[in-house]
């Protein structure tokens, strides 16, 4: 059952990721539907059509012809420029933001759509075009099918207007990073009901447990808990995950720790192997930390000498701290128990003070010369700790404190903005206790 699972899974990771996915799916929509007229026509529903609506039949084969590739041919160019755009999207969004932002720009369902749309009208009109290309008869279906094709190159122009707009649109960095942190905060708080079970339960010793190593190479997207944990029910064994949701798993490396040796079976072993769903690509829709990398890697790369734009920086400081005060607010279950009580699972979860290190550092570093930036980073530390009510936080966000300050003190040599630094420092101060207060630069 966990194999079906998993096998079900990744295709719906690849499927749903995939540019090709939707485009497929509208052009093989188009093509039974020419089909399902050249069908028609051969059951000789002529006089029915022609019957009760004469108007809209066309009865001369060779304009019908005429039509269908003119607007074929015309379809195929508004494709081309089409794909020339998204082309042009691509490469921008790769040189001035991050190169992890372009699968989110190529799945957006609404550009699938407009590609679909193309690809199966211009497969529509080519499907009609074989068929009537040497006919002389007088089918009502002809009319139809160029009534049709009228239709899809109208619905065709009035797409390419949107998909200009939208393409337009989908180029600015404020919107790519907002749809980011959208994606990423939704999936931040889809952990809020997976609170702790047994909040004061301690992890045991698993210093001398067995060691299982992954079966592949890739991102762990996801782990299925729910057959982890009856796995280990069923055959009384307690699994310790080595490797946290989202980080890259080699084949053959210490995967998980196990309290009883099962490596002799092979049952047992692939049953909780399959468990592990493992991806070469990084989807901030299946694990919100790629949220706070692209976002960390927009402003680390607007801060490059090459783009020089600190306002998108401070944008993505913004962001990031609106995400890390809703991750502030989950308290992830880190042990999984069975219906009886007994340990069964227990998860590697990425801590808060690794989340800091990890997306806040490359904007302290490549902006550690500029004081807006450091002056934004010290605001953005300070709403975290204003927010961390219950001091969960505080020793972290005042160790990474001392960092920033310990840069501005190296980098920052003005007095007019050293003053602006001691100011936040003297704001921040007054929120920690009197033994850990930080110096002035």
């Amino acid at each position: 059952m966990t194999k079906l699972y998993k096998i079900v899974l990744t295709a719906y990771i690849r499927a749903t990721n995939s540019i090709a996915f939707l485009p497929t799916l509208i052009t093989l929509v188009f093509f039974n539907f020419s089909l399902t007229l050249l069908f028609f026509d051969r059951l000789g529903f002529d006089a029915l059509i022609k019957q009760n609506i004469p108007s809209m039949i066309a009865h001369n084969a060779d304009s019908a012809r005429s039509i269908l590739g003119t607007l074929g041919a015309g379809i195929i160019s508004l494709t081309v420029f089409s794909f020339s755009m998204v082309m042009i999207v691509i490469n921008q969004a790769s040189s001035s933001f991050s190169p992890r932002v372009i699968p989110g720009l190529l799945s957006k369902k609404s550009h699938q759509l407009v590609l679909g749309v193309y690809v199966g009208t211009i497969v529509y009109t080519t499907v009609l075009l074989g068929y009537f290309g040497n006919s002389n008869d007088h089918s009502a279906l002809l009319g139809i099918a160029v009534v049709f094709s009228i239709l899809f190159s109208i619905a065709c122009l009035i797409l390419f207007i949107y998909f200009i707009h939208s393409i337009s649109k989908s180029i600015q960095v404020d919107n790519i990073t907002k749809n980011i942190f959208t994606i990423t905060l939704r999936q931040i708080e889809k952990n809020k009901n997976n609170v702790e079970t047994y909040p004061g339960y301690s992890k045991p010793d698993t210093s001398k447990w067995f060691v299982l190593a992954g079966a592949s190479e890739g991102y762990l997207q996801n782990i299925n808990y729910s057959p982890l944990v009856a796995l280990a029910k069923d055959n009384d064994i307690v699994i310790d995950i080595l490797i946290p949701k989202g980080e890259f798993l080699l084949k053959n490396y210490p995967l998980c720790k196990i309290n009883k040796d099962v490596s002799d079976d092979k049952s047992i072993k692939n049953a909780l192997l399959d468990c592990f769903i493992t991806y070469p690509g990084e989807y901030i829709e299946e694990h919100y930390i790629y949220g706070f990398k692209q976002i960390s890697e927009i402003a680390a790369k607007a801060l490059s000498p090459g783009i020089n734009d600190p306002g998108t920086a401070l944008h993505a400081i913004d962001l990031l701290t609106m995400l890390y005060l809703a991750q502030m607010e989950i308290h992830e279950a880190g042990y999984l128990f069975d219906d009886h009580g007994r340990l069964r699972v227990i998860k590697n979860l990425i801590s808060f003070d690794e989340l800091l290190y990890r997306y806040l550092s490359p904007i302290r570093i490549y902006g550690k010369a500029d004081v807006i930036v450091l002056a934004r980073l010290l605001e953005c530390l300070n709403k975290l700790l204003y927010a961390d009510i219950h001091g969960e936080h505080t020793d972290h966000l005042i160790a990474y404190l001392r960092v920033i300050i310990e840069d501005a003190r190296e980098t920052i040599t003005n007095n007019v903005d050293r003053k602006k630094i001691n100011k936040l420092i003297e704001k921040i101060n007054g929120l920690i206790d009197k033994n850990e207060l930080l110096y002035y630069i």
